[in-house]
This record gives C-alpha cells, sequence and structure tokens, in this order.
C-alpha cells in the first residue's frame, strides 16, 4: 500500500461501501507503526486541509493524510490514514450487545459531542453518513467520529447498509446536512439504547419515506427504558428536518441524563453497600449501628435496619436465649421500637408491634417498654390508623400485654 510503505495486517471492519484495515509502516519514520487506513470505493474528493484542522477535537478521529490507489486495472481507491483504536466500533459492540446503558449514552453523548463540534464551524462541515461503523472506540472506551468532512460521496444510491442511516428528506436529494446528521445521530441513540442492530430495528430495505412511522413506534419502548435519553431520541427522530434540534442541543441534554443515570448508579452502589451492613450489624447485634442505618436516606436501607431491629427484639424475647445486650442498648432498643410504630410501612409497623408483646413477656422489659417515652400516644395513633379489625387487634394485644390492664384502647384515647 502506497508503494510499500504501508503492510496491511487486519480488516477492523468491512461493508460494501467502504473498509477499515489495520496497517504497520515498513518504511522511514513510521516504520513499525501501526494506524487504521479506510478505504472508500469509488474515490471520493478527501478532506480539505480545513478539514484536517477541525479534526482536533477529543471525539473525533483525525483523518492525518489521504491519497488515492489503484488496487486493480481500473479500480481506484480513497486512502484515510488514521490513528490505531484498538477498541473496535460501536458496530460490533451492538453485535456483540456487550455493555451497559450507561457506556451507551457516554457513547452518544460523545458523537453528539463531535457533531455540534463540526456544526459549529463557519464552512457548515457535516458527516453525511453517520453510523455505528464510523464510531470508534479509542483510550478509555471513549467514542471518536472518523470521516467528517470525508463521506458526502456518498449518497441514497449506495447499498442499503450504508443508506440505511439517511434521514427521510434524503429520498429527494443527494445533500447530506446538520438535520441529516441529527436523525442519523437519534437512529444510533435508538440502537444503543435498545442495543439493537439496524436490521433489526428496520428491513434495510424499506424506503427512506415510509421510515418515520415505523422507527416511532421503537421510540416508545426506549423512552421506557430510559426517560430522559429516549425522550431527546424521539426529538431527534422527527420526520420534518426543521423539527429536529441542533447537535449542541442534544449533547447537552444528554450530558444532563447522563449525570442523573450516574447519580442514580452510585445510589445504587451506595444502597447495596449500606443493606451490606444492616445484615453485618445484625449479626453482630449491634444496636448502634442500626440505629444510625435506620437514618439513612434511602428507603430500602431504612426499612432494612428496622426489620433487623424487630428481629433483634424477637431473639431477646425468646426464653431460652441469653441476654445479649447491655442494659443501656436494651433501653435504646425499646425506644427505638416504639419509634418504629411511626414507620409508613405496614410490614415494620406490625413486626415492631409483635417484638414489643414478646419483649413484654419479660417483666424487667415490660417495665423498661413502658417508660418508654411516646409510647402511648404512638400507640394511639397506630390504633387509629387501623382501618380493618386486624389491624386493630395487634396494637390492643400489644397495649394490653404492656400494661396488664383489661380496659379498651378505645377508652384511653378519649381521654
Amino acid at each position: 500500500m502506497r508503494d510499500g510503505n504501508f503492510l496491511v495486517t487486519e480488516v477492523v471492519c468491512g461493508e460494501e461501501c467502504s473498509a477499515v484495515v489495520r496497517v504497520r509502516g515498513t518504511r522511514g519514520a513510521l516504520e513499525g507503526s501501526e494506524w487504521m487506513v479506510r478505504l472508500v470505493a469509488p474515490p471520493c474528493r478527501g478532506p480539505k486541509q480545513s478539514d484536517l484542522v477541525a479534526n482536533h477535537h477529543p471525539n473525533v478521529l483525525p483523518t492525518l493524510e489521504h491519497w488515492e490507489e489503484e488496487t486493480k486495472p481500473g479500480r481506484r481507491l480513497t486512502c484515510l490514514r488514521m490513528p490505531l483504536c484498538a477498541g473496535g466500533t460501536l458496530a460490533e459492540r451492538l453485535r456483540a450487545k456487550d455493555f451497559h446503558r450507561e457506556s451507551a449514552v457516554r457513547w452518544l453523548l460523545e458523537v453528539a459531542k463531535a457533531l455540534a463540534f463540526a456544526h459549529s464551524r463557519d464552512d457548515d462541515l457535516v458527516h453525511g453518513h453517520l453510523r455505528p461503523e464510523s464510531v470508534f472506540l479509542g483510550a478509555g472506551k471513549t467514542a471518536m467520529v472518523e470521516g467528517l468532512g470525508c463521506c458526502d460521496q456518498l449518497t441514497t444510491e449506495a447499498t442499503p447498509q450504508c443508506s440505511w442511516y439517511f434521514a427521510p428528506e434524503r429520498s429527494s436529494s443527494d445533500c447530506s446536512s446538520r438535520e441529516d446528521d441529527v436523525w442519523a445521530l437519534g437512529l444510533l441513540g435508538l440502537q444503543l439504547l435498545l442495543r439493537l442492530e439496524a436490521h433489526e430495528i428496520l428491513p434495510l430495505t424499506i424506503p427512506l419515506a415510509r421510515r418515520p412511522a415505523l422507527v416511532h413506534e421503537l421510540v416508545t419502548e426506549a423512552i421506557g427504558v430510559d426517560a430522559e435519553v429516549g425522550r431527546v431520541i424521539d426529538l431527534c427522530l422527527f420526520e420534518r428536518a426543521a423539527d429536529r434540534p441542533s447537535a449542541s442541543f442534544v449533547a447537552r441534554a444528554l450530558r444532563a441524563a447522563l449525570a442523573e443515570l450516574q447519580k442514580a448508579s452510585a445510589t445504587d452502589a451506595e444502597t447495596g453497600c449500606a443493606l451490606g451492613s444492616v445484615t453485618a450489624s445484625q449479626q453482630r447485634s449491634s444496636v448502634p449501628e442500626l440505629l444510625a442505618l435506620v437514618r439513612h436516606p434511602s428507603n430500602l436501607v431504612r426499612r432494612a435496619a428496622s426489620l433487623a431491629i424487630v428481629s433483634l427484639a424477637r431473639g431477646l424475647s425468646r426464653e431460652d436465649s441469653a441476654p445479649t445486650l447491655a442494659l443501656d442498648e436494651e433501653g435504646i432498643l425499646c425506644t427505638e421500637l416504639v419509634r418504629c410504630l411511626e414507620d409508613a410501612s405496614a410490614e415494620v409497623v406490625s413486626s415492631s408491634l409483635a417484638a414489643i408483646r414478646l419483649l413484654a413477656r419479660t417483666p424487667a422489659r415490660r417495665t423498661r417498654l413502658v417508660a418508654t417515652p411516646d409510647l402511648l400516644p404512638r400507640f394511639v395513633d397506630v390504633l387509629g390508623r387501623g382501618a380493618e379489625a386486624s389491624e386493630v387487634n395487634g396494637p390492643m394485644i400489644a397495649f394490653k400485654v404492656l400494661t396488664g390492664e383489661e380496659a379498651r384502647l378505645s377508652t384511653t384515647h378519649q381521654v
């Protein structure tokens, strides 16, 4: 290749319109170094010098040089030399389906940032043929868009695999536009969010004019996976080009959506860690640790800690079990059981009442429970929330066990 300066070592990806090969330099300053070269047929004009300058963006894979080469008599290709990206393309990831939603949204954001950068130029630089095969994954699995300024030779007469990402208006015009890039970005987002290849979304032979109605059937599914990202994709896939947002708007919206997704992921991880702490604290019978977890921001953790405290109380109520808590910890435990009566979870309230009833069988613990501040008002409140007889019966029995009285709790409530 190029008079023997490069040796092709591997086909990175290939399709009917073009292919990307891995090459190794064999002479001069490039000897021993590895690169990627896209082979485009029919020959394209290649990027202008101003386009090469515009490639300096973290999400744009730069075209370092280009030349034409005759592979056999009468067949010429345009060769575009680029840095090597060991992470492959998004097309490979879509085939393997080996990525998570957060990665999908991040890659989509990075592609949107690359388009926003290109569209912000005064010379109206567009990609013209954005698709998973033109997005490579570089260091740190960062998405890098390849081919900016080089793909405008591809028209609707190209193969179905190449033209699948064209916007509906391309059915009557060979000219690509910013709006056309945004449509392709929407389709790419739909694929990433649903983890589908192109042929799994639409048959490759469906005419461009018929695609919007069919595509929007899947937009609802995308919104179900991620509401914020799904709505952004929906905007990109508006049938009228003038109604589609700019790539800059899409990038801002996706940045906000990714931040929320990362925040939720961090919260889920923290919640999982806290739930593990609940289990460990329960095994150690550590009332102070459980009390701290009862005040955790996560409802799931608070509920688990409350039930752990109730379970601990039930363990203490067994006649054959030796006390495992100091007297001051038992007092704290009693206070927390009473506090659990205010919990919004019916399961926590019910378990707390059962634990109180069991603990009250021991005279010393019954005395401690009765002395707990606000015990009676909270029992009254639980009784008032009970809509059915079964919901009223539990607190009444527990109250009678605690006080040793047979008087109805309703009389106390009136007082």
